[in-house]
């Protein structure tokens, strides 16, 4: 299980909302990531077991951590500007996507950054 602890968070609901939220537990169950740095495309997910992520140089391990950044908290999670977050390459006509699941406090979201 990957979770994140932290105190106090502000949340944007479906409905355009926002709330503030104590933030207990933060559980990821997954990521899928399109066109992100130099990840074409992935999907991953987070059972109970996790503890690291290992692979070579270059293979997309802190791009993992990125896309879970960015999603979260968008562009200024992001080490360098939204242009270069899109994998170069990819063609202009395709998005940059990562969606994120996760569970605060038992209850469940997803969030999509494109």
């Amino acid at each position: 299980m990957l979770v994140l602890n932290t105190m106090m968070h502000r949340i944007r609901l479906d409905s355009g909302l926002e709330r503030s939220v104590f933030l207990r537990r933060m559980r990821l169950v997954s990521l899928d990531i399109s066109n992100f740095r130099v990840i074409r495309q992935a999907h991953l997910g987070f059972p109970d077991a996790v503890i690291g992520i290992i692979g070579r140089n270059g293979a997309g391990k802190s791009s993992i951590v990125e896309a879970i950044a960015w999603a979260l908290y968008g562009n200024p999670a992001a080490r360098s500007g939204k242009d270069e977050i899109k994998a170069a390459f990819v063609p202009r006509t395709e998005t940059c996507e990562v969606g994120l699941e996760f569970e605060v406090n038992q209850e469940h979201y997803r969030i999509i950054r494109r």
